[in-house]
């Protein structure tokens, strides 16, 4: 058996609000284990790196992923990051890589600050829509 990280795979054609509406599918990071959220980040990491082109080595994507999570559940989050997904944590450091201007240099700083600009805003919108469609649907 490899020591590889896999690259996190989106799952295809699922929206961010069928995401928020799916919490049993897509559980939220607080809903996880230490040991299932960090191997998950760890995926999501080896993601970016596979987006920069560059190498990183599994203890490296370990340590990111640790810190990640402990900046996420962190309970002076103002963001409340507790209720976000895997898949939105993906979609927010995907959308950040390829949006950038530059070269991108994959640290936590980055990915903490890709993830709160999700959920202030893109995600913000998707859980309103969520909300609603939840709402409609009592």
């Amino acid at each position: 058996m490899s020591n590889e990280v896999a690259v996190y795979t989106a799952p295809q054609g699922v929206s961010l609000v069928d995401i928020r509406l799916d919490s049993k599918t897509y559980p939220r990071i607080k809903n996880l284990t230490m040991q299932q959220a960090v191997g998950r980040l760890q995926q999501v990491v080896a993601m970016a790196y596979a987006y920069t082109g560059r190498p990183a080595d599994e203890n490296r994507l370990r340590m990111v992923a640790t810190a990640l999570y402990n900046e996420i559940l962190n309970e002076n989050n103002r963001l409340r990051l507790v209720n976000i997904s895997i898949e939105e944590i993906a979609h927010a450091v995907k959308s950040a890589i390829l949006s950038s201007d530059g070269d991108v240099f994959i640290n936590i700083a980055f990915l903490y600050r890709a993830i709160c600009n999700y959920a202030a805003g893109e995600g913000a919108v998707a859980q309103k829509i969520a909300n609603e469609q939840y709402d409609e649907a009592q």
